[in-house]
């Protein structure tokens, strides 16, 4: 599907804005278009099968865009609490990346075998039988895993009361 010439520029509006509110940071720049990119996919996606002329978008995308940009040139104009808020989301993208690459991608180093295979420890068959410091281990990533949900039900809070999108982070495809 062709993409409208009115969301594509002002999809490159959004990236320039994006850009303009780390202050061309290249890494911030990077997470925050990851974060951006899927409120224009949903948008685009809802409307795949419609052809060109017949795309149609919400009146209210059009004021959660509008004031999304305005908070985001605001971002990139003044240093107080939006450009505080951008430059934070943008390093919570790089965390939650570096947080799903370290606890997805190392257990793919090595070859693991089924449960049942006697190569198996026998240590890590059941919960009750592994160390404290596994136990230890297995308790923070419980902890970090709700705190991230929690974050992001703060993050919808705030977007549904401001009527504002903040990004979505979205892990790779690839590791999960």
């Amino acid at each position: 599907m062709k993409i409208p010439p009115s969301i594509a520029s002002l999809y490159r509006l959004y990236l320039r804005t994006l850009s303009a509110s780390v202050l061309h940071h290249a890494a911030a720049k990077r997470q925050l278009l990851k974060m951006y990119r899927p409120m224009f996919q949903n948008l685009l996606s809802q409307n795949s099968t419609a052809s060109e002329s017949a795309l149609t978008v919400p009146s209210s995308w059009h004021t959660t865009a509008d004031k999304t940009l305005s908070f985001l040139s605001s971002s990139a104009i003044a240093r107080g609490v939006p450009h505080q808020v951008t430059r934070n989301l943008a390093s919570l993208g790089t965390r939650f990346h570096e947080r799903n690459r370290q606890k997805y991608m190392k257990k793919a180093k090595h070859w693991i075998p089924p449960p049942e295979d006697a190569k198996f420890p026998p240590s890590l068959r059941n919960d009750d039988e592994l160390s404290p410091k596994a136990k230890q281990q297995k308790a923070w990533d419980e902890l970090d895993d709700h705190a991230w949900s929690d974050l992001g039900a703060v993050i919808k809070l705030a977007e549904g009361r401001d009527k504002i999108f903040l990004g979505r982070l979205q892990g790779n495809p690839r590791s999960l």
